[in-house]
């Protein structure tokens, strides 16, 4: 009886809270409280409800200097008042996940980082054991989650204190008086800065996306959104985050080197020896860059499942290597931060900022077509994590919202594709001799055929098939019926519409050929203009295009970008879908032309049905050279970057800072852009 009469009174004090009567509610909770001190409900519902009032008393704060600073004095009473709450709830039941994450929030709040880390191990520590029905969860009446929210409090928790320790690792690099460089500043922000880290308060977020590229253009796709550290009035036992990764953390090699290296340097200096350390009073960067080093990988290691720390500590090897004398050779070092970043990579598939990273060390070690790829891939990526959730420094990503911070972040992946096609014409232009150039402006039919392949193996088209039928109809480009198994090719508009009115005059209605009349003629193919079709010595096929002004970009301008050959089949049952779907329309508003054709011209449905038919032309075409083309294109780009990666091999070339320079802090144009605003 005294249970159901203790449920009932704290399911009033909720209802009151649910109200916004959070001082009355409170009230009633310290006297339940004072009545039920053995009760592990009671002390859950004053947590709670004096979190909810440090929430109130933090929005207060915003008014006059007194009334900020007594707002400020309530919020730490209130604090100290849910920390003492949660601490007795712990010691009445000390298995409880959703105490262990109630308290860990609260300490989080309290700025008590250490004591909230030690909770949510403790909490991560008993949910793993809870996987038999001889351990269940404790079950706190209105307080208990699902293993899925408990799991989900569990990374949130984790989130908040990496975001934590990498503010407080930046702000190791302002020590002393002495200005050092942010070289983890890689996104679109001023990335030539010296001077203070940059400690910019986020409103941590996130979401899923997919992202997209074609000519600029972005799509961003948001699926759901995750709170990480943000107050809210709600209860504090039952709060929404991610899902939980382990990856095994990279660099150790390096990352030990550096520890004895800053350790003996400390013990110099309590021997008495000379202080390799300080310089005048003010550390030195090499020093300040190893203390970074060793504090993220610290994180790291503590956190292996927070993208957001394995980027720390990825940013903080190239801010080591980034601090070493200039005239050594930081190849080995590249190579060894290639691999970790590449297995972060693997590990945080979804993470673009991760990514993005990896692409820029890949381009800096020279290897441009990993870059690319790594471009690519991220650029196609979907369910992404908002970068705002895993960049470093915290706020780099520019945006105010999902969308704009993943334009952000597809905004560099474009500028760094341009930097590698600048890289590779710059070869082109200045090492290559005239011979390689037209090497590997000779393309064999027989190569275009084995590069189809690769990706359709049907035989529904062939390079050879494809060169016949431009030699019989001097065009590439045919159309054929999308409402008929007919496999007539037709190379003009003209017989394809009076196929299509004889076979199918229910849905292409005669009178439509009248309305289009003037536009049945063919546009002339401009695409193969300088190319010719030859033999070699051997007597293969080939094709061989001009060295002419321009002929770099015109060849990989769209490859870098992405154009990529699809199959055949697709090509064409895309063609009939979206021809099918214009047809349709076109006769929709056929109906609504005046029956006078003297009238016809002058009705605004004359325009729109012809501006729909010039839509099915080119929806509808199917361009054999445009198919050559891509295939050549993809074929000489990839040989391309082979060679250059061999030339690069072969000459051992060392790598310095400021190769890291280039591509780590040269400005976007958006990062210039915002200079001058």
């Amino acid at each position: 009886m005294a249970k159901s009469n203790l449920m009932a009174k704290a399911k009033r004090i909720l209802q009151l809270k649910k109200e916004g009567r959070i001082a009355q509610a409170l009230e009633r909770a310290e006297s339940l409280a004072a009545e039920h001190p053995g009760e592990v409900i009671t002390h859950c519902l004053l947590g709670d409800l004096h979190f909810v009032a440090v929430v109130r008393a933090r929005e207060a704060a915003a008014g006059s200097e007194k009334e900020t600073a007594d707002a400020s004095s309530l919020s730490e009473t209130h604090l100290r008042s849910a920390r003492d709450a949660l601490s007795e709830a712990k010691v009445l039941e000390p298995d409880s996940v959703d105490i262990a994450t109630a308290l860990a929030d609260i300490l989080i709040e309290s700025e008590m980082f250490c004591e909230a880390e030690t909770e949510y191990r403790r909490a991560m520590e008993m949910e793993m054991d809870i996987t038999t029905p001889e351990r269940p969860a404790v079950n706190i009446p209105f307080f208990s989650s699902t293993p899925n929210q408990r799991r989900e409090a569990c990374q949130r928790l984790a989130n908040r204190l990496v975001l934590h320790e990498v503010r407080r690792i930046l702000d190791i690099g302002t020590e002393g008086s002495a200005p050092t460089l942010d070289i983890s500043k890689t996104d679109s922000v001023l990335k030539t800065e010296v001077g203070a880290a940059l400690k910019t308060q986020t409103e941590d977020g996130g979401a899923a996306l997919k992202m997209k590229t074609d000519g600029g253009a972005r799509e961003a796709k948001v699926k759901g959104t995750l709170d990480i550290g943000r107050t809210t009035g709600g209860a504090v036992l039952n709060t929404d985050g991610g899902s939980a990764l382990k990856m095994k953390t990279v660099g150790d090699s390096l990352d030990t080197k550096v520890e004895r290296n800053l350790d003996s340097g400390v013990a110099s200096k309590a021997a008495g020896g000379v202080d390799l350390t300080t310089d005048g009073g003010v550390q030195k960067p090499d020093v300040l860059a190893m203390r970074i080093l060793k504090e993220a990988r610290s994180l790291a290691n503590r956190f292996p499942g927070s993208a957001r720390a394995q980027l720390c500590h990825l940013l903080a090897q190239l801010q080591h290597m980034r601090s070493l004398p200039p005239e050594l050779d930081m190849s080995k070092g590249m190579e060894r931060l290639v691999r970790s970043a590449g297995i972060a990579s693997q590990a945080f598939p979804n993470s673009a900022v991760i990514a993005l990273f990896h692409a820029k060390l890949l381009s800096v070690s020279g290897r441009l077509d990993g870059a690319e790829a790594e471009c690519h891939q991220a650029l196609d990526m979907e369910d992404v994590s908002d970068p705002e959730e895993e960049c470093v420094p915290p706020g780099s990503v520019g945006g105010d919202n999902y969308e704009e911070r993943l334009s952000s972040v597809a905004e560099d992946f474009d500028w760094l594709l341009r930097q590698i096609i600048g890289r590779a014409e710059k070869f082109w232009e200045n090492s290559l001799t005239s011979e390689t150039k037209k090497r590997f402006l000779s393309v064999k039919v027989d190569a275009l055929q084995d590069e189809y392949t690769k990706f359709d193996q049907s035989s529904l088209f062939s390079v050879q098939s494809a060169l016949s039928f431009f030699k019989e109809n001097n065009s590439w480009r045919f159309w054929m019926c999308p409402l008929c198994n007919s496999n007539k090719k037709h190379t003009m508009p003209g017989p394809l519409m009076e196929h299509m009115y004889k076979k199918h005059p229910r849905l292409v209605l005669p009178r439509l050929r009248s309305v289009v009349n003037s536009i049945l003629e063919g546009e002339s193919d401009g695409l193969f203009d300088g190319v010719s079709f030859t033999q070699d010595q051997d007597t293969h096929d080939i094709i061989r295009f001009k060295e002419r002004s321009g002929i770099f970009a015109w060849l990989f301008s769209e490859t870098i970008r992405g154009e990529k050959s699809r199959p055949f089949c697709d090509i064409m049952q895309e063609n009939c879908t979206e021809g099918r779907k214009l047809l349709e329309t076109m006769k929709k508003k056929m109906a609504s032309l005046p029956t006078d054709k003297s009238t016809t011209d002058e009705s605004p449905r004359f325009n729109e049905i012809r501006e729909l038919w010039l839509q099915f032309l080119k929806h509808t075409v199917v361009d054999y050279g445009k198919i050559m083309l891509t295939l050549a294109r993809t074929l000489i780009w990839s040989e391309f970057k082979k060679h250059m990666a061999g030339v690069h091999e072969t000459a051992c070339q060392r790598i310095t800072a400021d190769d890291i320079d280039d591509v780590f802090f040269t400005l976007s144009n958006a990062d210039e852009q915002t200079m001058k605003e």
